[in-house]
């Protein structure tokens, strides 16, 4: 399975892809329902807490397996020099900003954090607009060709 076309079924980034679109998608729903703008900004505060008190229980679990050893040999050392405040620490705050030291499953929360934001600001800004979906598609083209610099120093799109 795989080597054909299937693999895309068990393959965890895939469906890392799916839960993002789908989350770009019912967030704003219910602003886009009722237009009311509490929608959005409650949303945004709440946003950091719902995300951050998973990735804080479930790195705890993760901390309490790994100081009694139960994960294997390759565990402990890997995250030996790790504390109970470097846990805080990088739960509250690292995490958010691509620190995937503590287990490679975090890598999506800083995506979907800060995408939460800016499908937030999308459709709070360009909602009132006529020709909204043309600003939907000049974001969807710079999230998908992103902009880099070539050795000279120029800036190009990727396409």
């Amino acid at each position: 399975m795989r080597s054909t076309p299937f693999r895309v079924i068990y393959h965890g980034y895939f469906w890392v892809i799916v839960f993002f679109i789908l989350s770009g998608f019912v967030l704003p729903l219910r602003f886009f329902k009722t237009g009311k703008e509490t929608c959005i900004t409650g949303g945004t505060f709440r946003r950091y807490l719902r995300l951050m008190l998973p990735v804080l229980m479930i790195n705890s679990l993760y901390y309490l397996f790994m100081k009694v050893d139960a994960m294997g040999v390759d565990t402990f050392p890997r995250l030996k020099h790790k504390t109970f405040m470097s846990l805080i620490r990088d739960c509250f705050w690292g995490t958010w900003f691509g620190d995937d030291s503590w287990t490679t499953a975090t890598w999506t929360m800083s995506i979907e954090f800060f995408a939460t934001f800016f499908v937030y600001l999308l459709s709070q800004t360009a909602v009132k607009y006529r020709y909204r979906f043309l600003g939907y598609l000049l974001a969807v083209i710079f999230i998908l060709f992103p902009i880099s610099t070539n050795q000279t120093g120029l800036t190009q799109y990727k396409i």
